[in-house]
């Protein structure tokens, strides 16, 4: 099992658009897949048109002890099933249990069948749901940003925690790739793309152009993948790239 954080504390960053299409192309790689929205905003549940019954919170002891094939939705329009979020999970912020955040570490090693890849939507702020993601990273930490100063200078801070997370639970837990989105042809933005492939080189997994078609099949709920002429078939092949880099990266580790 390949089990993959996406994580930033900067909203607007991409990161659940990163998650939700590199999901769809591991899927159309013949790659099984689940992903799971941990943030209590549900951004990538309402992405892929889920009303969630159930979330992660099921699975505590204390609100039903649910298992994650029974919290699990399938969305065949994404080829993937996922574990979805809302505001519930911010009963598991407050939680004063012992361990918590190794809930679905715990779930994922219980999981009878191999999922392939586990692909973890952080949410976007720091505390014991983004310590929970970490936790349960076997294999790493993807971290999506946009080329500007206000998005890279908080990857410092986040690689603290992560560093934390690998020293007290999960030695597999480091910065495994960067993916740069939203980029725009500006002094900024070019700037900006080459302090991160200087800091990340060959970790820098791919560069997302900026395009108003991603908006539009978040809005759809319908994946890139699926259309294939013009700026989506652009950008699907991104994605493709990038989940490419990631197989390929997990083969030589």
């Amino acid at each position: 099992m390949n089990v993959l954080a996406f994580a930033h504390q900067k909203g607007g960053v991409g990161k659940t658009t990163t998650v939700a299409h590199t999901a769809a192309a591991l899927a159309r790689a013949g790659h099984q897949v689940i992903a799971v929205d941990l943030d209590p905003q549900g951004s990538l549940t309402r992405l892929m048109g889920i009303d969630p019954e159930r979330t992660l919170l099921d699975t505590y002891p204390a609100h039903g002890a649910a298992t994650l094939d029974e919290v699990a939705v399938k969305v065949p329009q994404w080829g993937i099933e996922l574990i979805p979020a809302d505001n519930s999970l911010l009963h598991i912020e407050s939680m004063s249990t012992i361990g918590a955040e190794q809930q679905l570490r715990r779930l994922l090693t219980d999981t009878a069948d191999d999922p392939g890849w586990v692909l973890i939507d952080a949410p976007g702020s720091f505390g014991r749901l983004t310590t929970m993601a970490l936790v349960a990273a076997s294999h790493g930490v993807i971290v999506p940003t946009t080329p500007d100063w206000l998005a890279i200078d908080p990857i410092g801070a986040l690689n603290q925690l992560i560093g934390q997370v690998r020293d007290a639970y999960q030695p597999g837990c480091e910065i495994r790739g960067v993916v740069i989105n939203a980029i725009k042809p500006t002094v900024d933005h070019q700037g900006g793309m080459r302090q991160l492939e200087e800091a990340f080189g060959a970790r820098v997994l791919g560069h997302v152009p900026h395009r108003a078609v991603i908006g539009t099949s978040a809005a759809s709920g319908q994946p890139l993948t699926d259309i294939r002429t013009g700026p989506s078939a652009r950008l699907r092949a991104v994605y493709d790239e990038i989940a490419t880099a990631i197989i390929r990266q997990r083969a030589s580790t």
